[in-house]
């Protein structure tokens, strides 16, 4: 009878156990919504003073964007096609949110990979352009 007893015990223990598993694998496998997030789509021109900016001289760039957002902290402007090394620039707001400008001096010649660096809002944006700048 002990030994009956001592099973009967065992079994219910068991199945306790086995009920308060799949209660709290239950709850934490329920899907959960995620935040979505949202990308804000912005769009840019960059345009240069000499038209066709040429190496070793001052050029001014000018970024234009189309969309009117909420830029915060500025525009910072990156030249990668440097002899010596990456070349970063705080761009001047000329107009509020949508204009920047910066003067800049490119070494090479040819295409040159203009990156634009900004927030808007909570994200973080970079944007590639490229320029042709001459000898």
């Amino acid at each position: 009878m002990k030994k009956t007893a001592l099973v009967t015990i065992y079994i219910i223990s068991l199945i306790g156990i086995l009920f308060l598993y799949g209660c709290s694998s239950a709850q934490s496998s329920s899907p959960q919504r995620m935040p979505e997030l949202v990308i804000p789509k912005v769009t840019s021109e960059l345009t240069s003073q000499p038209t066709s900016p040429t190496i070793e001289e001052d050029n001014l760039l000018t970024v234009h964007l189309t969309e009117k957002v909420n830029v915060r902290g500025g525009m910072r402007i990156e030249l990668r096609n440097n002899s010596s090394s990456t070349k970063i620039f705080d761009a001047t707001e000329v107009e509020e949110g949508m204009v920047y400008e910066v003067n800049v001096r490119f070494e090479q010649a040819g295409e040159n990979e203009v990156y634009l660096h900004f927030n808007v809002d909570d994200t973080h944006m970079m944007q590639r352009k490229t320029i042709e700048v001459l000898p």
